[in-house]
């Protein structure tokens, strides 16, 4: 029975290579020849190298169950009326998992970074403005999209300080994307809702009306 060789903690020539095409040390990053690289120096046992193969590649253990429970969220949501829930949710599961794995997937143009990339986005640009527009349109409260209005201005603000502070295009992304969120509470808040006028209770035989939100004399 062949014993499992043990891994090198060492320099290895290939990783310091792959390395190069990777950070664009010398020439325009070349993605592939340093996972080339990698699989080399993976190959001759190198632990660094092992790694940077493994991150490579979709982690399978949590993308899995982050998919399963975007599914059933959404289905829930659904069953129960509540999809305004169920968007948040999945808006704060992929932030988890851009958090989780935040500089795991190096491999710029491979599967696992733009799956990673293109959830991120979507929480972020479609469903969390969706879990703020869609009590307010179907009259169950307005308090998500006026939070949804501070965290817009909130984000904008901080994007264009540090834009002044640090010209750095990930700042003007901030900046634009707060600003984006601003102004779509604000267009949000437009859309006419005849059920946010009321506030009410639910009592034995319906509901009772508790407050009525709005100037206009005729109800």
């Amino acid at each position: 029975m062949s014993l499992k060789r043990p891994f090198e903690y060492g320099f290895n020539s290939d990783y310091a290579r792959g390395l190069s095409f990777e950070l664009n040390h010398t020439n325009p990053a070349n993605f592939k020849k340093a996972l080339h690289a990698y699989q080399l120096g993976a190959k001759a046992f190198h632990f660094l190298s092992y790694l940077k193969v493994k991150h490579s590649k979709l982690n399978l253990r949590l993308f899995i169950p982050l998919v399963i429970l975007t599914f059933l969220t959404l289905l829930i949501g659904g069953l129960q009326n509540q999809l305004w829930i169920a968007c948040f949710l999945i808006f704060l599961y992929t932030l988890i998992w851009r958090l989780v794995e935040w500089d795991r997937y190096w491999f710029k143009i491979g599967l696992a970074y733009w799956l990673q990339q293109v959830s991120f986005y979507l929480g972020i640009i479609l469903f969390l403005p969706l879990s703020a527009v869609l009590p307010f349109v179907n009259g169950v409260t307005f308090y998500q999209l006026v939070a949804l209005f501070v965290i817009g201005l909130f984000i904008s603000g901080a994007g264009i300080i540090l834009f002044f502070i640090k010209k750095d295009r990930f700042n003007w992304f901030v900046a634009v994307y707060g600003l984006a969120l601003f102004s779509f509470s604000l267009i949000a808040y437009a859309i006419p809702s005849e059920d946010i006028k009321f506030a009410f209770v639910e009592v034995q035989d319906g509901v009772q009306i508790t407050q009525y939100r709005s100037s206009a004399k005729e109800v």
